[in-house]
């Protein structure tokens, strides 16, 4: 049985007013219905075009100039709570570090 720990990248995850200089990944969560944040470059259109539909712990990884930005499902806002906000961000670790985005 092999360490896990020796295949997998660290990933940090922090919340910021703006984007550190470093970073090499930004989430924004999206959900089903609303604003899509305009960092994304994207409209609802063009996210549900590309599969994206904002189900918690869907990610659709946007390369950009800056790095990967990345569209994180959160789900509907009314039905938002810590199991899903931990699987968003869960799934969001795992794109940011090259891993598949749902």
């Amino acid at each position: 049985m092999n360490d896990a720990s020796s295949v997998v990248r660290s990933v940090n995850v922090s919340t910021a007013k703006s984007v550190p200089s470093g970073a090499t990944a930004v989430g924004h969560p999206v959900g089903p219905k609303g604003a899509v944040p305009r960092q994304l470059g994207m409209s609802r259109t063009a996210l549900a075009d590309n599969g994206f539909e904002g189900k918690v712990g869907q990610t659709l990884a946007i390369p950009s100039g800056d790095g990967l930005m990345v569209a994180v499902g959160v789900g509907a806002a009314d039905e938002i709570d810590a199991n899903s906000l931990r699987a968003a961000a869960a799934a969001f670790a795992r794109v940011s570090r090259g891993g598949d985005d749902r």
